[in-house]
């Protein structure tokens, strides 16, 4: 397919301008087995969705995640399979689901989305971030025979691997957007230069895409 223009954004600030007073559901909101970590640090993106989002729920597989959470005064949360139907355990539809850095994460990929996709408004919008199989700094890693990679992912996605998928389950991409990570001061001083040259975006580090239930 011949592929959109790419233009880079915050991943986070992507999720919050859509999410932003609005009825949302953050899938995987607790990040296990990073929670308690994140919370502490203020990098965990289920506060920052609270901060911005009109009524806010969240869900997760882990009932530790969701307890720490709790604990720390988040109410509205359930435990749930996300990969079976989302709509047998959460009471409402939403207009916007927020996916971000979780598709990755599953054995069943069209599961989940459909799964999603049964608790979107007819005219919500569903957000996913996931990791870039091009990333420029992924590639790099491999002429070292090093693979820096969350122990838990199954898969790498690309713009057209992806779109295939959502089309398969019934979701129209909307805004395709990537994100360069910043994990370290190194990698914030060289993405201010990589985000300067418009054919690198394809080499990003990770894929934002709002899409929407197709009519």
């Amino acid at each position: 397919m011949k592929l959109p223009i790419l233009t880079p954004v915050d991943r986070v600030d992507f999720i919050e301008r859509y999410a932003r007073g609005k009825h949302v559901l953050h899938v995987g909101c607790a990040d296990m087995p990073f929670t308690q970590d994140r919370l502490a640090r203020g990098e965990l993106l289920h506060p920052r969705l609270h901060a911005c989002a009109r009524e806010l729920a969240g869900v997760d597989l882990s009932e530790e995640g969701i307890a720490m959470l709790r604990a720390a005064g988040y109410d509205n949360l359930y435990v749930a399979d996300c990969e079976k139907p989302l709509s047998a355990s959460t009471p409402d539809q939403y207009e916007v689901v927020v996916a971000g850095e979780t598709l990755e994460h599953v054995a069943n990929a069209g599961d989940f989305l459909s799964s999603l996709r049964s608790v979107c408004r007819p005219d919500g919008r569903i957000l996913i971030t996931t990791p870039n199989h091009a990333s420029i700094k992924l590639t790099a890693r491999l002429f070292g025979r090093n693979e820096i990679v969350h122990p838990e992912h199954v898969a790498y996605y690309s713009v057209s691997t992806l779109s295939r998928l959502l089309s398969m389950v019934g979701l129209e991409p909307m805004d395709w957007r990537v994100y360069w990570a910043e994990k370290s001061p190194q990698s914030r001083v060289a993405n201010a230069a990589l985000r300067r040259i418009s054919r690198l975006q394809y080499f990003a580090d990770g894929l934002c895409v709002a899409c929407r239930p197709a009519a």
